[in-house]
Parts: C-alpha cells; sequence; structure tokens
C-alpha cells in the first residue's frame, strides 16, 4: 500500500469516528433537550424532565400525536413529538361555542372549520387537554383530551430564541 493510500484511508477512518460520535452525541442530547421551531410555544430549547405524574395548568408536556391525527399537522411522517400547554383537567369548564374553545371562561382562540374538530368537550378523569393560545397551532381543541399516561416527559425553556 503506497503513502496515498495509505492517508486517505487514515482520513476515511478520521471522518467516520467524527461522524459516529457526533450522531451519537446528537442522539444522547435529543432525549434531554429539544429545540421547538414551531410557534406554537415560544421558539427555543427546551429541558426534558422527568414526569412524574404532577401537572398543573401551563405545565409543558411531551407526548405523541396519535397516528390517525398526524396527516392535519407539520409532524407527519416525522418522529417529533409535540410539546404543548397543559390547559384543562377533569374538573375544568371546557366550552366550545361560535368555533372558539374556552377553559373557566378563558378564550384560547378560535377551531377552524377547514379541520374537523374530534374534541367533545369533555376531559375525563384520566386525562389533560393541551391548548395553546397562538393562533393556528395544532392542539387539543382537533384531537381532544390525552391520557396521562401518554405524557412522557415534562419540558422546561432553558433559552429562547429571539428572532
Amino acid at each position: 500500500m503506497d503513502i496515498r493510500t495509505k492517508k486517505f484511508n487514515l482520513i476515511m477512518l478520521s471522518v467516520s469516528i467524527f461522524l459516529a460520535i457526533t450522531f451519537t452525541g446528537l442522539h444522547l442530547l435529543s432525549k434531554i433537550y429539544v429545540i421547538n421551531v414551531t410557534p406554537s410555544i415560544p421558539l427555543g430549547i427546551y429541558k426534558l424532565e422527568k414526569f412524574d405524574g404532577v401537572l398543573k395548568k401551563g405545565d409543558l408536556v411531551v407526548y405523541e400525536v396519535d397516528d390517525k391525527y398526524k396527516n392535519l399537522t407539520s409532524i407527519k411522517g416525522t418522529m417529533f413529538k409535540s410539546v404543548k400547554p397543559v390547559a384543562a383537567f377533569y374538573e375544568d369548564k371546557v366550552e366550545i361555542k361560535d368555533n372558539r374553545i374556552y377553559v373557566n371562561d378563558e378564550d384560547y382562540g378560535e377551531i377552524f372549520p377547514k379541520i374537523s374538530s374530534n374534541f367533545n368537550g369533555k376531559v375525563k378523569e384520566d386525562e389533560v387537554l393541551t391548548l395553546s393560545k397562538i393562533r393556528g397551532t395544532f392542539d387539543g381543541r382537533y384531537y381532544g383530551a390525552i391520557k396521562k399516561s401518554r405524557i412522557e416527559k415534562k419540558a422546561r425553556l432553558i433559552y429562547e430564541f429571539r428572532i
């Protein structure tokens, strides 16, 4: 083997090791952090934390949207999870009137008629309703409440992108 072939092989080995380490590191970081680039919650970097079963309104939760609704969202065909704020529990009054959704008389915005809503206004004892107040977000107003058992993590904003 001549010197040029040895150098080429060494460079290729180095690049392969670098890429393997980089992708492994990114994969491990994705289990701890998530970057949000959708407007439904502030753009930024979020730290994922253990979900201990305790929730309060406004907590950001991480869960996977049911497959039958993924085709209605920008996450279709991806492995991305939803990160949304908790808006309602079993005891809360959730109303849908005039194409708008309200939780305890607080307006969470409109429901677009182009997307049929599958939410009937009821939150069961073992569920939470996730809603964002940002116009046009895809959340519980369309796919309904989610089982608490589907919540994988909680998320906490650690760095907000200022654009």
